[in-house]
């Protein structure tokens, strides 16, 4: 999902983990997307492995980009301030 800030020069993006697809919907002639169906048995983000694979996919992304900013990121610097492991 895109979003422009108001003077159109940057862009949001939101990734989200755990949709399965989306449902279609027919509406006579028409057939359009509706809404997602999320499988939320897929991806478990409590998991070290599943924060280890958003770190690094939040690595790649900042090599791309240096304005990029990952939720995660703040979230192991919390942990490690607070002497949890990570």
């Amino acid at each position: 999902m895109f979003n422009r800030d108001r003077y159109g020069q940057h862009a949001t993006v939101d990734i989200i983990w755990g949709i399965e697809g989306l449902e279609e919907v027919k509406d006579g002639l028409f057939t359009y997307s509706g809404q997602p169906i999320y499988n939320y048995f897929s991806y478990d983000p409590s998991s070290v492995e599943a924060q280890q694979e958003l770190l690094d996919f939040c690595y790649e992304l900042k090599k791309t980009n240096k304005q990029v900013s990952c939720w995660i990121d703040e979230f192991k610097q919390y942990q490690m301030r607070n002497w949890v492991n990570y």
